[in-house]
């Protein structure tokens, strides 16, 4: 069945191939190693752009620097548990400390979950004769897809819930991961394949 594209995975796509350049450069360096606690800064020698430092300690994990500031925390090893986790982007972004944003409203999520709603009620409906209320609900969904503007996300709620479509459904979430948390996981994949490679040469 035809489903709308996903904007999570857009999102994630383009900023690893962004994280690709900004990283290109970039070169690790160990600065503590006792045990669990271990630190590593990682840059672009000679340039601070997107440089950033990566923190261990029992149960923490934490990466600071020109993309803000993440903590996960779960496990006593967490760079092992990081290594092991870090592509599982659901499960990884569960384990971020509460306090820290890794989500924000998208548009696009908006208008894509909108659109699964059409796919669904037309194939609920394909075939079948609808009724006066089913066809003024259905010019309602797709005249706000066509027409409708959610880049406002409090307007965009109120237009979607005047047409009834959710109507007794849970409630959507039009969130995506930020920019910010989804470059820090890609400079932690990048980090940890440096240490790897820093492993196989002793």
């Amino acid at each position: 069945m035809f489903k709308a594209h996903c904007p999570v995975a857009d999102r994630v796509r383009d900023v690893a191939r962004r994280a690709i350049k900004d990283l290109a450069k970039h070169v690790a360096t160990q600065t503590l190693d006792a045990g669990l606690y271990r630190a590593w800064k990682c840059g672009e020698p000679g340039n601070c752009i997107n440089a950033f430092e990566v923190v261990t300690g029992p149960g923490w994990l934490l990466i600071r620097g020109d993309m803000g500031t993440c903590l996960w925390e779960r496990t006593n090893d967490m760079l092992g548990w990081c290594r092991g986790s870090i592509n599982s982007l659901g499960y990884f972004a569960e384990k971020v400390s509460r306090e820290i944003k890794i989500k924000e409203y998208d548009p696009d999520i908006a208008k894509a979950w909108l659109l699964d709603q059409i796919i669904d009620f037309w194939n609920d409906h394909h075939g079948d004769d609808m009724d006066a209320d089913e066809w003024h609900q259905w010019k309602e969904i797709t005249d706000l897809y066509r027409d409708g503007d959610p880049s406002e996300k409090l307007d965009w709620e109120r237009d979607v819930m005047d047409t009834g479509i959710n109507d007794g459904g849970d409630y959507p979430d039009w969130r995506n991961y930020t920019y910010h948390f989804l470059w820090q996981r890609e400079a932690l994949k990048w980090l940890f394949a440096e240490i790897t490679k820093q492993e196989k040469r002793v």
